[in-house]
Protein backbone atom coordinates (compact mmCIF):
# COMPACT_ATOMS: atom_id res chain seq x y z
CA UNK A 1 0.00 0.00 0.00
CA UNK A 2 1.57 3.24 -0.93
CA UNK A 3 2.11 6.39 1.69
CA UNK A 4 -0.78 8.53 -0.19
CA UNK A 5 -3.16 5.35 0.05
CA UNK A 6 -2.54 4.99 3.46
CA UNK A 7 -3.25 8.45 4.53
CA UNK A 8 -6.59 8.15 2.90
CA UNK A 9 -7.62 4.74 4.53
CA UNK A 10 -6.65 5.89 7.76
CA UNK A 11 -8.43 9.39 7.25
CA UNK A 12 -11.75 7.22 5.82
CA UNK A 13 -11.49 4.62 8.97
CA UNK A 14 -11.27 7.03 11.53
CA UNK A 15 -13.81 9.54 10.43
CA UNK A 16 -16.56 6.39 10.27
CA UNK A 17 -15.28 5.47 13.81
CA UNK A 18 -16.02 9.24 14.86
CA UNK A 19 -19.39 9.12 12.98
CA UNK A 20 -20.36 6.06 14.97
CA UNK A 21 -18.83 6.96 17.99
CA UNK A 22 -20.88 10.49 17.80
CA UNK A 23 -24.12 8.63 16.96
CA UNK A 24 -23.73 6.36 19.68
CA UNK A 25 -22.78 9.01 22.41
CA UNK A 26 -26.14 11.06 21.42
CA UNK A 27 -28.28 8.08 22.07
CA UNK A 28 -26.62 7.33 25.27
CA UNK A 29 -27.16 11.29 26.07
CA UNK A 30 -30.86 10.64 25.43
CA UNK A 31 -31.16 7.54 27.24
CA UNK A 32 -29.73 9.33 30.09
CA UNK A 33 -31.31 12.98 29.58
CA UNK A 34 -34.99 11.87 29.22
CA UNK A 35 -35.21 9.26 32.64
CA UNK A 36 -33.11 11.95 34.76
CA UNK A 37 -35.53 14.95 33.38
CA UNK A 38 -38.38 12.91 34.03
CA UNK A 39 -37.73 11.67 37.83
CA UNK A 40 -36.52 15.45 38.41
CA UNK A 41 -39.72 17.23 36.98
CA UNK A 42 -39.01 20.11 36.45
CA UNK A 43 -41.19 23.33 36.29
CA UNK A 44 -39.77 25.85 33.40
CA UNK A 45 -39.97 29.51 33.71
CA UNK A 46 -40.11 29.80 30.33
CA UNK A 47 -43.19 27.73 29.68
CA UNK A 48 -44.65 28.91 32.57
CA UNK A 49 -47.91 29.60 30.50
CA UNK A 50 -47.61 25.59 29.71
CA UNK A 51 -49.68 23.72 32.29
CA UNK A 52 -48.37 19.84 30.99
CA UNK A 53 -45.65 18.56 31.80
CA UNK A 54 -42.30 20.34 31.26
CA UNK A 55 -39.64 17.34 31.72
CA UNK A 56 -40.20 16.43 28.06
CA UNK A 57 -39.20 20.30 26.98
CA UNK A 58 -36.36 20.59 29.30
CA UNK A 59 -34.61 17.14 27.96
CA UNK A 60 -35.58 17.88 24.74
CA UNK A 61 -34.29 20.92 24.44
CA UNK A 62 -30.51 19.36 25.96
CA UNK A 63 -31.14 16.93 23.28
CA UNK A 64 -31.45 19.34 20.19
CA UNK A 65 -28.14 20.38 20.89
CA UNK A 66 -26.67 17.52 21.29
CA UNK A 67 -28.07 16.52 18.01
CA UNK A 68 -27.54 19.57 16.36
CA UNK A 69 -23.44 18.86 17.01
CA UNK A 70 -24.12 15.20 15.87
CA UNK A 71 -25.20 16.32 12.52
CA UNK A 72 -22.19 18.58 11.83
CA UNK A 73 -19.91 15.18 12.95
CA UNK A 74 -22.04 13.61 10.59
CA UNK A 75 -21.80 15.97 7.62
CA UNK A 76 -18.06 16.52 8.11
CA UNK A 77 -16.91 12.72 8.44
CA UNK A 78 -19.21 12.01 5.73
CA UNK A 79 -17.07 14.40 3.39
CA UNK A 80 -14.09 12.64 5.11
CA UNK A 81 -15.36 8.92 4.31
CA UNK A 82 -16.37 10.38 0.66
CA UNK A 83 -13.36 12.02 0.03
CA UNK A 84 -11.02 9.73 1.27
CA UNK A 85 -12.27 6.61 -0.61
CA UNK A 86 -12.22 8.53 -3.16
CA UNK A 87 -8.85 9.38 -3.04
CA UNK A 88 -7.92 6.03 -2.36
CA UNK A 89 -9.51 4.89 -5.65
CA UNK A 90 -7.67 7.65 -7.24
CA UNK A 91 -4.49 7.95 -5.74
CA UNK A 92 -3.93 5.06 -3.92
CA UNK A 93 -4.99 2.52 -7.00
CA UNK A 94 -7.71 1.14 -4.64
CA UNK A 95 -8.58 -1.50 -7.56
CA UNK A 96 -12.63 -1.44 -7.90
CA UNK A 97 -13.10 -4.82 -9.95
CA UNK A 98 -12.31 -6.20 -6.15
CA UNK A 99 -15.75 -7.48 -4.48
CA UNK A 100 -14.64 -6.12 -0.82
CA UNK A 101 -14.15 -2.35 -2.50
CA UNK A 102 -17.07 -2.57 -4.76
CA UNK A 103 -18.85 -3.80 -1.64
CA UNK A 104 -17.05 -0.77 0.80
CA UNK A 105 -18.39 1.66 -2.14
CA UNK A 106 -21.86 0.56 -2.09
CA UNK A 107 -21.98 0.71 1.59
CA UNK A 108 -20.82 4.09 0.97
CA UNK A 109 -23.66 5.60 -0.92
CA UNK A 110 -25.91 4.01 1.03
CA UNK A 111 -24.89 5.68 4.27
CA UNK A 112 -24.67 9.13 1.93
CA UNK A 113 -28.10 8.16 0.92
CA UNK A 114 -29.32 7.59 4.71
CA UNK A 115 -27.60 10.57 5.75
CA UNK A 116 -29.10 12.55 2.88
CA UNK A 117 -32.76 11.80 3.55
CA UNK A 118 -32.26 12.29 7.30
CA UNK A 119 -30.95 15.63 7.16
CA UNK A 120 -33.07 17.08 4.03
CA UNK A 121 -35.96 15.70 4.53
CA UNK A 122 -36.42 14.39 7.99
CA UNK A 123 -34.57 16.64 10.33
CA UNK A 124 -36.08 19.90 8.72
CA UNK A 125 -39.42 18.68 9.29
CA UNK A 126 -38.77 17.38 12.87
CA UNK A 127 -36.68 20.52 13.87
CA UNK A 128 -40.01 22.91 12.54
CA UNK A 129 -42.40 20.80 14.26
CA UNK A 130 -40.26 20.65 17.37
CA UNK A 131 -40.09 24.70 17.13
CA UNK A 132 -43.67 25.11 17.04
CA UNK A 133 -44.47 23.30 19.60
CA UNK A 134 -41.76 24.80 21.91
CA UNK A 135 -43.18 28.29 20.59
CA UNK A 136 -46.71 27.51 21.42
CA UNK A 137 -45.89 26.43 24.70
CA UNK A 138 -44.22 29.30 25.75
CA UNK A 139 -46.95 31.53 24.80
CA UNK A 140 -49.53 28.89 26.46
CA UNK A 141 -51.23 28.16 23.15
CA UNK A 142 -52.52 24.50 24.11
CA UNK A 143 -54.21 23.36 20.89
CA UNK A 144 -51.92 24.63 18.64
CA UNK A 145 -48.98 23.20 20.94
CA UNK A 146 -50.51 19.64 20.87
CA UNK A 147 -50.70 19.93 17.00
CA UNK A 148 -47.31 20.30 16.46
CA UNK A 149 -46.25 18.12 19.15
CA UNK A 150 -48.16 15.07 17.80
CA UNK A 151 -46.23 15.93 14.11
CA UNK A 152 -42.67 15.75 15.64
CA UNK A 153 -43.88 12.63 17.73
CA UNK A 154 -44.46 10.44 14.51
CA UNK A 155 -41.69 11.30 12.93
CA UNK A 156 -39.61 10.05 16.13
CA UNK A 157 -39.45 6.87 15.39
CA UNK A 158 -38.34 6.88 11.76
CA UNK A 159 -35.31 9.11 13.21
CA UNK A 160 -34.47 6.44 15.56
CA UNK A 161 -34.58 4.21 12.99
CA UNK A 162 -32.47 6.01 10.38
CA UNK A 163 -29.73 6.58 13.46
CA UNK A 164 -30.22 2.84 14.02
CA UNK A 165 -29.87 2.41 10.43
CA UNK A 166 -26.78 4.36 9.90
CA UNK A 167 -24.95 2.84 12.65
CA UNK A 168 -25.13 -0.41 11.52
CA UNK A 169 -23.86 0.69 8.04
CA UNK A 170 -21.09 2.69 9.21
CA UNK A 171 -19.95 -0.27 10.96
CA UNK A 172 -20.73 -2.61 7.79
CA UNK A 173 -18.83 0.01 5.95
CA UNK A 174 -15.90 -0.08 8.62
CA UNK A 175 -15.43 -4.21 7.89
CA UNK A 176 -15.75 -3.68 4.74
CA UNK A 177 -12.76 -1.27 4.71
CA UNK A 178 -10.51 -3.48 6.87
CA UNK A 179 -11.18 -6.03 4.27
CA UNK A 180 -10.28 -4.12 1.24
CA UNK A 181 -7.19 -3.13 3.07
CA UNK A 182 -6.69 -6.78 4.35
CA UNK A 183 -7.32 -8.26 0.82
CA UNK A 184 -4.64 -6.15 -1.12
CA UNK A 185 -2.16 -7.20 1.55
CA UNK A 186 -2.71 -10.51 1.04
CA UNK A 187 -2.14 -10.45 -2.61
CA UNK A 188 0.88 -8.55 -2.14
CA UNK A 189 2.17 -11.20 0.16
CA UNK A 190 1.21 -14.12 -2.16
CA UNK A 191 2.52 -12.64 -4.94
Amino acid sequence: MNRSRAIAETVNIAAQGIWLGAIGVSAAAAAVAFPTMRALDPTLGAYAAFPGEHWPIAAGEVMFKVFQITDMIAVVCAVLVVGSLVAAIVTGRLPLRRLSVMFRVAMTLAIVAVLSFNMFVLMPRMVHNVGEFWSAARAGELERAGEYRVLFNNDHPNARKLSETLMVFILVSMVATGASMTDGRKRKASA
